[in-house]
């Protein structure tokens, strides 16, 4: 399938007729509002719609709140943090879908966090506020096109470049005209504008064949096989940072862009929110960005330009 006709699947365009698989609910105010279960059993057979079974061993499972609460609005987005669920409160919201855990780790478990007291200040506000948040992300990223990289093609304007898609996503590779990587970021911090745009290579190599990476060094080194420069969202700086270094350093003309996790997946979990309206019925569904975590400093606020 073309990303325009994803763009217009997956309801970029509003109108599109809903899917076979909604749910029918009550809308809010004339019966009652549909609960917190039935919301996810609506994103669930969603997915079956789609040909996507839903697994037994995933991390797409309700991280807190009650099941049986009446859902007033939903907001969507990358990451749950403490400053997202302010936001959400405050857009009206109280389930939230998070892509990304809500309790630092990939399996969000909480065992080992129930004594810390950033965890008990979390919990607190989520139970004050009367909040319940799901976790979206291994089906979602099964859904075709992937959407986290569609949605980011799209934003970029890349559609005629591609030549591979890849499995997730993380594998999708483009052939440009050759271009200096420094003409390169220059597009990328025109198109995907970020606080935290970082690179390992030097500016003046040519490159033409780019590539998107996944988070690890096998996925790096594997995509730096066939590309000249690889995007990537978020990688551990001791083993895939200080290889790059020496590749580098050894004379091959490859690049590293490294972009906040959150800039590499918004536009995905923005598209969440645009067929979640497809699918869940009668409830507002509004995509709120949780931000990227990190600031430059300038010469006033950097203690080592001032010490």
């Amino acid at each position: 399938m073309s990303d325009a006709a994803f763009l217009s699947r997956r309801g970029f365009s509003l109108g599109i007729a809903a899917s076979a698989a909604t749910l029918a609910m009550p809308a809010i105010g004339a019966v009652r509002a549909p609960t917190v279960d039935q919301v996810l059993a609506s994103i669930r057979a969603s997915c079956a719609a789609e040909g996507i079974a839903w697994s037994a061993q995933t991390v797409d499972t309700l991280k807190a709140g009650d099941q049986d609460m009446p859902v007033r609005a939903i907001a969507v987005t990358f990451m749950s943090t403490l400053s997202l669920l302010r936001k959400a409160v405050g857009s009206g919201a109280n389930l939230i879908i998070s892509h990304e855990p809500t309790f630092w780790s990939h399996g969000d478990t909480t065992v080992e966090w129930v004594n810390d007291p950033v965890y008990r200040a979390k919990m607190d506000f989520i139970d004050r506020n009367k909040l319940a948040i799901f976790r979206f992300h291994d089906h979602w990223h099964q859904t075709k096109p992937e959407p986290m990289s569609a949605a980011t093609r799209a934003r970029l304007g890349w559609e005629r470049y591609l030549i591979e898609g890849g499995a997730s996503g993380f594998e999708a590779r483009y052939r440009r005209p050759v271009m200096p990587l420094s003409a390169l970021l220059s597009e990328l911090r025109d198109r995907l504008p970020s606080r935290s745009l970082r690179v390992i290579g030097r500016d003046d190599i040519a490159v033409s064949r780019i590539g998107f990476g996944g988070h690890n060094l096998d996925s790096v080194v594997l995509g730096l096989e066939s590309n000249d420069v690889l995007i990537v969202p978020e990688v551990r700086e001791f083993d895939t940072g200080s290889y790059l270094r020496d590749l580098v350093e050894s004379g091959a003309p490859k690049a590293l862009i490294l972009m906040a996790h959150e800039r590499g997946e918004a536009d995905g979990m923005d598209a969440c929110a645009h067929w979640l309206r497809r699918h869940v019925r009668d409830v507002p569904v509004r995509y709120i960005p949780s931000g990227e975590p990190f600031w430059t400093p300038t010469a006033s606020t950097d203690p080592a330009r001032t010490a």
